[in-house]
């Protein structure tokens, strides 16, 4: 057995805090020197994450199960219109815009010593414009695409930081892929899926507050769908992987009955292995994402809704500049328990 298994099961649960400290030492160190290839490091640290989380939950003695799951939604609509005649003097085009989106949070206390966090975000919207003469309408553009699906396992040991289990998806509804001219759909591109284990703080939880940062080892894969054959109308894709470390903090602050609701996420994401084979991509690997996304809602009433979200991404193998997206709209919304 390597040296990062005979440390995982050797920890109990009072030396597991200086024994996890050893273990993410020991394994940057391990990712970056040795001579294995990207995928044999990949595996590897798989299998010291699913080591680390096997010995964590060996390690406590469960009770009871916690009580049922505490839940809550939000579905939205916003919608913008105007049309003109062909007659019409002015050079103005009509459009419709539309956008819904769907926020959801469960969390239960499965188990004394575990605690389950789930959330669930949906946008979609399109635009549709009159062409340049008002005598009819062109082929709609998206203006807002994006899933984003949370899950998070702490085990709550009543310590100052409690070790975690985490996986996190990222991707969007459909991208459209172009090939000499022709256009194409394929759903669920590009994706990006994040596995990670280290250790959490709950730095403040109450019903209208909660901050929960977390550090650890992630591995981290992005499908993406590039290009298809034309005749065949077969899609190529392409998949790499990289492993590092991740800080990755998340925040909720509310008024009473969530009147003014302010949801933010802040991810530090360095890599240390990586299968990607590119040229392009491969140069930028080493350094350091960031992605921070907030959202900021206010209710006028128990139904109309003004939402403002921003976001701020950097991704070097993506984009050498900073990416940034912001939206602002107001519509109607539903509030689900």
């Amino acid at each position: 057995m390597g040296t990062w298994g005979r440390l995982c099961l050797h920890c109990d649960r009072a030396s597991f805090s200086p024994c996890l400290r050893i273990l993410l030492f020991t394994g940057v160190r391990f990712l970056r020197g040795n001579n294995m290839s990207s995928n044999q490091q990949l595996a590897t640290l798989l299998i010291t994450l699913l080591l680390l989380v096997s010995n964590t939950v060996q390690a406590q003695t469960p009770d009871s199960v916690g009580t049922g799951w505490q839940t809550r939604s939000r579905m939205g609509l916003q919608l913008q219109q105007s049309t003109y005649s062909s007659a019409w003097a002015g050079d103005e085009a009509g459009t419709v815009a539309w956008a819904w989106s769907w926020n959801s949070e469960a969390e239960k206390q499965v188990a004394p010593w575990a605690n389950f966090l789930n959330t669930l975000v949906m946008q979609f919207g399109q635009t549709h414009q009159q062409n340049a003469d008002r005598s009819g309408w062109e082929k709609p553009r998206k203006s807002a695409d994006k899933i984003t699906y949370r899950s998070l396992v702490r085990f709550t040991t009543g310590r100052w930081m409690e070790p975690f289990v985490a996986f996190d998806l990222d991707t969007q509804f459909f991208g459209e892929l172009d090939s000499l001219g022709v256009k194409k759909s394929a759903a669920f591109t590009p994706s990006i899926f994040r596995l990670s284990t280290g250790i959490a703080r709950t730095v403040h939880e109450s019903e209208s507050r909660r901050v929960i940062t977390r550090l650890g080892l992630a591995a981290k894969t992005r499908v993406e769908r590039l290009e298809f054959d034309t005749t065949t109308l077969e899609v190529s894709t392409r998949r790499s992987s990289e492993a590092g470390l991740e800080w990755f903090t998340t925040g909720r602050w509310a008024t009473p009955k969530d009147k003014t609701l302010y949801e933010s996420e802040l991810r530090f994401f360095k890599a240390f292995a990586t299968s990607e084979d590119h040229s392009a991509s491969r140069d930028h690997w080493t350094q350091l994402d960031i992605d921070w996304q907030n959202t900021l809602s206010s209710r006028v009433n128990s139904f109309i809704e003004f939402v403002l979200f921003w976001q701020l991404v950097y991704e070097a193998q993506v984009d050498l500049r900073g990416q940034f997206k912001q939206t602002l709209g107001a519509g109607l919304t539903w509030r689900l328990k």
